[in-house]
C-alpha cells in the first residue's frame, strides 16, 4: 500500500499542463481508495493511515481543480467544444470528482457520495 501511495502522490505532483490525464487517473485512484472499507490500515496505526489518506485527498483535490481550470481554458480557446457532448460529459465528471474529494475533506468527515462520476459507468 505504501508503494502505491508513493506512486499516486508522485503522479499527482506532475505538471498539470503536460500531464492532466495522468493526474486525473491518480486522483480517481484516491477517490476509489477513500471509499468505505478500502483504505488499508494494517501494520500502521489507524490515525497515521487516516492522516496519509487525508493528505492524498487534499493534494488530489487541489490538482483536480487545476486540471479543471486547464480544460476550462481549453474550452475558451476552442468554443466549438461547447457543442461536443463528450466534452460536456468529461467536464461534468471532473466536477463530480472534485466534489467527491471535497466532501471527503469536509469538517464533518461525511461519507463519500455513493454515486459514481458520470463517466465512470459500471466501473464504480
Amino acid at each position: 500500500m505504501r508503494q502505491m501511495c508513493r506512486l499516486i502522490e508522485g503522479t499527482l505532483r506532475l505538471e498539470v499542463d503536460s500531464r492532466p490525464h495522468e493526474i486525473r487517473a491518480a486522483a480517481c485512484m484516491v477517490i476509489l481508495l477513500a471509499r468505505k472499507n478500502l483504505w488499508s490500515t494494517s501494520a500502521r496505526s489507524e490515525d497515521a493511515a487516516q492522516d496519509e489518506l487525508d493528505r492524498l485527498v487534499g493534494l488530489a483535490s487541489r490538482k483536480m481543480g487545476a486540471v479543471k481550470q486547464l480544460f476550462e481554458k481549453n474550452l475558451k480557446a476552442n468554443p466549438g467544444l461547447q457543442n461536443d457532448p463528450s466534452y460536456k460529459k468529461f467536464m461534468e465528471s471532473v466536477t463530480q470528482e472534485i466534489r467527491i474529494l471535497e466532501s471527503r475533506m469536509s469538517e464533518s468527515k461525511s461519507k463519500l457520495p455513493e454515486e459514481p462520476p458520470c463517466t465512470w459507468g459500471d466501473f464504480w
